[in-house]
């Protein structure tokens, strides 16, 4: 067919192989063009994690902002890895713009919470406090709780120390 993008989505099928990173660079070439093929391999659940998420590095690296809508909805994906691509391709396309859409996964809880929490480490956005608050709280692991209080203690200038209860007090009583 006439249709590049639409041959370079049929080698990139399945889990990353010889094709995968020629298909890769194939599509990072054709550049906004690709932007439409590669959102909606971005959310085709049929293929596999290989193949979603390098949708979403090759949208990072094309860097369109077009593809920021369906890259931020991405980040609350199931699959670890497509996520966490979505989320970072998000973030390098669309940096503080993406607060409001990250912090709407953070609110309802998402594999990407500590990746989430380490944005709000570098940018300014306070509704996320009280979400950061909940993250601490909820956390399982290590990583997110960390991340959580790093990300608290960005945002309000204050260190009230590991405990939630601490931070919740403080931030209802303010």
């Amino acid at each position: 067919g006439k249709d590049p993008p639409r041959r370079l989505r049929v080698a990139w099928r399945g889990p990353a192989g010889e094709a995968w990173h020629a298909a890769q660079r194939g599509f990072v070439s054709i550049g906004a063009d690709a932007v439409p093929t590669l959102l909606e391999m971005l959310v085709d659940s049929g293929e596999s994690p290989d193949h979603r998420g390098g949708a979403a590095h090759a949208l990072r690296e094309i860097g369109a902002r077009a593809a920021l809508d369906g890259l931020l909805a991405a980040v609350g994906d199931a699959d670890d890895y497509t996520a966490n691509a979505a989320a970072n391709a998000a973030i390098a396309i669309g940096g503080a713009d993406c607060a409001p859409a990250l912090l709407a996964h953070l609110v309802r809880g998402c594999t990407q919470d500590g990746r989430i929490a380490m944005f709000f480490e570098e940018v300014k956005h306070e509704p996320a406090v009280p979400a950061l608050i909940d993250l601490m709280e909820r956390a399982k692991e290590d990583f997110d709780r960390r991340r959580a209080l790093d990300a608290l203690r960005f945002q309000t200038g204050r260190d009230l120390g590991d405990t939630p209860q601490a931070w919740r007090r403080w931030w209802e009583t303010r």
